[in-house]
């Protein structure tokens, strides 16, 4: 499959034939300041996407190379950049987060996750903690993440953490995100993370 990542490192990505992820935010420093605050965060819309000390957000699907599957939207995602076509390997395992068949599968995982706590989590806090975090995490996917776009990430890194599920090749969601224009508003932008930089075939 072809995929498209807007740039402005084109010719060092092309001469060291690699794509290297942002990696300055921290997810388990993230993992731990939301088993922290879970208590306090009441439904969706108040889902914190960030740990003190980051001077950065997180992203909206964890930690990887954010591509499209057309050059148009890759042109249009920020001003002075190049684009770098990637060759990605077809034997993947993506996970289609616009896909009803894939959230419902995502909010099983995280049910489950959520009943077996008790026994997998001896501590009482800490068990209260991650019981508080999975069901914010539960009512992000049932929102379909309208209000917690970056839910996506931690989930995913959740998931992996407690060993429910290896984070995919490839994630897959559409987000909405802010033009300050006065024709639009809103521009909605399907976005795939590579998680797995080992199934790229070709950099050009």
């Amino acid at each position: 499959m072809e995929l498209y990542h807007s740039t402005t490192h084109k010719e060092k990505i092309i001469s060291e034939n690699k794509l290297k992820a942002n990696t300055r935010f921290k997810y388990i420093k993230y993992l731990e300041h939301m088993l922290l605050m879970a208590y306090s965060i009441e439904d969706s819309k108040g889902f914190i996407d960030r740990y003190p000390g980051s001077r950065v957000h997180a992203h909206f699907m964890g930690i990887g190379i954010y591509c499209f599957d057309n050059i148009l939207d890759a042109s249009s995602f920020q001003s002075g950049g190049d684009i770098v076509q990637i060759t990605y390997s077809d034997d993947n395992n993506l996970v289609d987060l616009d896909s009803a068949e894939s959230l419902l599968n995502i909010f099983l995982l995280l049910d489950e996750a959520l009943n077996s706590i008790e026994s997998k989590i001896r501590d009482k806090e800490a068990h209260n903690g991650w019981k508080a975090l999975l069901e914010i995490l539960i009512a992000c996917v049932m929102d379909e993440f309208k209000d917690c776009q970056p839910a996506v990430g931690l989930i995913f890194y959740v998931l992996n953490y407690l060993d429910f599920l290896q984070t995919p090749d490839l994630i897959a969601r559409s987000f909405e995100i802010k033009r300050y224009s006065e024709e639009d508003n809103t521009v909605l932008h399907r976005y795939y993370l590579i998680s797995n930089v080992d199934k790229i075939e070709k950099i050009c």
